[in-house]
């Protein structure tokens, strides 16, 4: 037996594409259970709660004091009204992704129309909402980085999470949305003999001891509180997400711009996989975008410029990653520059849009501008830089230039680099 620890949304991106099979899934909560069902991978549930547990928002102290002086108690509804009105920024993690992410999506959606949270109304105050809003962090992680800087007010987690994160001690939690029971489901597919054997897990999980350590871990509280039932079924999930999807941006396009190193240590496996990835992924991006892409060793070469992301410009986009090469040096914040230089310029045509550099690379300059003098210039234009690193070892600088504007690194070297692409297309594309 093996035990897998992977985010629920992502364990029903794999089972729906057909690329994973497992006896025995614990989501955080019911919802991805339903989608899965909705996708017709029929669950067996052996128990609907192997250790209790909510997710919720989480509000500085500070902020928790005036805004239950304006607003009363904190609800879905009420943090929404103050953040439209501009009294405090909310953030929320993916909601492909994360369980806490789609539990506070469906719950804003609900809020703006409890008889049909996927209606039309729903969505129009779903786009006023993120007209203003912060990009969807990507890990929560990246929340927690942006709580202590100041940059939010509030934003959504896990109960258990909140206990276990000493330097949110000053905030203030409040239960949201369904529970997060962590359902215990195996299969039709699995075999009698596998389902009895998952039985016997669950009634371990559930033994007074584990159940014990449950609570010493920050489990098992809040068992007072009655989660929000939306209405949805599975298909409502998927559709919940479809439009958040189409509409997280609040009507605004993205401009991106992908910045490649081409040099010497790329050569072979690394930038196989660069291309392999970016093209496999590029499906996700939405074809109301714009995207350009640029490669750098010694110099910064524009291999695409910027324009709207339908069919031509997808071709092109294509026949670039395909193209590069890699040798030379190291020039990455020249390219950086260079990209920034572009997002700009294209801001100029397309004025209301929403900006982003993905930097994909296997480590330090060695030639060019330093980090250091990029750093004022990335984080005054405020412009969040993604980095995709294919040498874990070698990232500390792209760590720094991601974390600038609240933004993420992803590790390349992964098995399922891909989907952790698509992840973040989702979010930003």
């Amino acid at each position: 037996m093996t035990v897998r620890k992977i985010a629920s949304g992502e364990v029903v991106t794999y089972m729906v594409n057909g690329g994973y099979r497992p006896e025995v899934f614990i989501p955080s909560n019911y919802a991805w259970g339903k989608m899965l069902d909705a996708s017709g991978i029929r669950t067996v549930e052996i128990a609907d709660r192997i250790v209790g547990n909510t997710a919720g928002i989480l509000m500085s102290r500070e902020m928790h004091e005036e805004y239950s002086e304006k607003y009363g108690e904190v609800t879905v509804s009420g943090v929404l009204e103050a953040a439209i009105a501009g009294d405090l920024i909310f953030a929320y993690t993916n909601p492909y992704t994360s369980s806490t992410g789609l539990n506070i999506l469906t719950a804003m959606l609900y809020s703006f129309d409890q008889n049909n949270p996927l209606s039309e109304q729903a969505t129009q105050k779903l786009i006023t909402y993120q007209q203003n809003a912060p990009t969807a962090a990507y890990t929560t992680a990246v929340l927690r980085n942006s709580a202590k800087k100041g940059i939010i007010d509030a934003m959504v987690m896990e109960e258990q999470a909140y206990i276990n994160t000493p330097e949110l001690k000053d905030y203030v939690y409040t239960p949201a949305g369904i529970r997060h029971d962590h359902p215990f489901y195996t299969f039709e597919y699995v075999s009698d003999e596998k389902k009895q054997a998952a039985e016997l897990f669950a009634q371990y999980c559930m033994s007074e001891e584990n159940q014990k350590l449950a609570g010493d871990k920050g489990f098992n509280r809040h068992d007072d509180y009655v989660g929000q039932d939306t209405g949805l079924d599975g298909s409502g999930y998927f559709a919940a997400q479809n439009v958040w999807k189409t509409n997280k941006n609040g009507g605004r396009p993205i401009i991106a711009v992908f910045v490649t190193d081409v040099s010497g240590s790329m050569n072979g496996l690394p930038l196989n996989t660069l291309k392999e990835s970016l093209l496999a992924s590029a499906k996700y991006i939405g074809s109301d975008n714009y995207v350009g892409l640029i490669s750098y060793s010694d110099d910064v070469y524009v291999n695409l410029k910027i324009d709207k992301f339908n069919n031509k410009q997808r071709a092109y986009f294509s026949g670039a990653v395909k193209s590069l090469n890699a040798n030379g040096n190291t020039a990455t914040y020249d390219a950086v520059a260079v990209g920034l230089k572009m997002l700009l310029d294209k801001a100029e045509e397309v004025p209301d849009a929403s900006l982003v550099l993905f930097v994909l690379s296997d480590g330090v300059k060695n030639r060019g501008l330093g980090l250091n003098r990029i750093k004022p210039i990335v984080g005054g234009l405020h412009i969040p830089v993604y980095c995709i690193g294919y040498n874990m070892n070698n990232t500390k600088e792209l760590k720094e230039l991601a974390e600038i504007n609240e933004a993420a690194l992803i590790n390349a070297d992964s098995d399922d680099i891909v989907n952790q692409l698509r992840n973040l297309f989702n979010v930003n594309m």
